[in-house]
């Protein structure tokens, strides 16, 4: 049950997240996160042809054909999405835990805006449980998990975990020429290992940079 108040509720975004969705800054997400934590949302409800059901909520099919719970900021937004839809505002936590339960792919949230986003894997999960998100860089768990695998290698010298590009982390090993093999073997466990399948779900780049 949301323990949201609706009866003030004017349907209008939130201006604060309506513009971190608009402006996508650097390390928005963050913030976004955040800020969703305490967030109201509207779902879509819309007419059902089935007995004893008279209404319920539409879910959104990708072409890839990943299934998505859709969920708008405003009355405006779900009604450019479907006019005859009813709203029903309920907080982001609730949503997720909904998007969860049905075994969903992701929350969309604003389908038909150009501010469009996703939460999806671990950040949909800790928004589901009430727990902090972080970038997977960021994350102290992620790094001591890459730093401990790395350090099973005496020939690793330092190691830099930075923010990826098409990815969620680049993972830098400094070390002899002679250790190439070896980081093949260390992207394979930092890999598998059950931390990173959770909190690093786009993967990660592992780097070898030769010690002069």
């Amino acid at each position: 049950m949301s323990s949201l108040k609706v009866e003030q509720d004017t349907g209008e975004a939130d201006p604060g997240l309506l513009n971190l969705l608009i402006s996508k800054h650097e390390g928005f997400e963050k913030e976004l996160f955040n800020k969703l934590k305490s967030a109201r949302l509207i779902g879509g409800l819309v007419a059902k042809k089935e007995e004893h059901v008279e209404m319920m909520q539409v879910n959104f099919v990708s072409n890839d054909g990943r299934l998505g719970m859709p969920v708008f900021t405003s009355v405006g937004e779900l009604n450019k999405w479907n006019i005859e839809a009813r709203p029903l505002p309920l907080s982001a936590k609730d949503f997720a835990q909904q998007t969860i339960s049905q075994k969903l792919d992701g929350l969309i949230i604003d389908l038909s805006a150009s501010h469009r986003f996703v939460i999806s894997g671990y950040m949909l999960d800790c928004l589901a449980n009430e727990r902090s998100w972080d970038f997977p860089h960021e994350d102290q768990q992620v790094k001591e998990v890459i730093t401990s695998i790395c350090q099973t290698n005496p020939k690793v010298g330092k190691i830099d975990i930075e923010k990826g590009t098409k990815c969620d982390l680049t993972i830098t090993i400094h070390g002899p020429a002679s250790l190439a093999n070896g980081v093949i073997k260390l992207a394979n466990l930092i890999s598998e290992h059950p931390v990173i399948r959770e909190k690093v779900p786009r993967g990660a780049d592992l780097f070898l940079k030769p010690s002069l």
